[in-house]
């Protein structure tokens, strides 16, 4: 009712912006989100790919920011689209979990 009235309303030209800017505010969190969700997704390629230090607890962290963006993003997102990311965060954990650096051969520096 407060909205409605102060949109109708032209001399509070002030409040309209800030209502506007709190609308927008709460897009732009849903972008960041969307973004660390997928910053964390290719982290996860990384951490396949490359041998780091900590590497199973990198992945560990990652899984889970993965997860927190999916609660977060639960209202644009359906249901198979949840249950995707998080599947194929958790396959990417456990096989980084699994993978094992590969050794040099014994006839490396020949």
């Amino acid at each position: 009712m407060l909205q409605e009235y102060l949109l109708h309303n032209k001399e509070h030209v002030v409040l309209r912006l800030l209502l506007f800017l709190q609308n927008e505010g709460e897009d732009f969190s849903y972008v960041i989100a969307f973004f660390i969700g997928t910053a964390a997704c290719l982290y996860q390629c990384y951490l396949f790919v490359y041998c780091t230090g900590w590497r199973n607890m990198k992945s560990f962290l990652t899984f889970g920011l993965i997860c927190l963006c999916n609660m977060y993003l639960y209202e644009l997102r359906n249901l198979w689209q949840i249950f995707f990311h998080v599947t194929v965060g958790a396959f990417s954990t456990l096989q980084i979990r699994i993978r094992q650096p590969q050794g040099k051969s014994p006839d490396y520096n020949v």
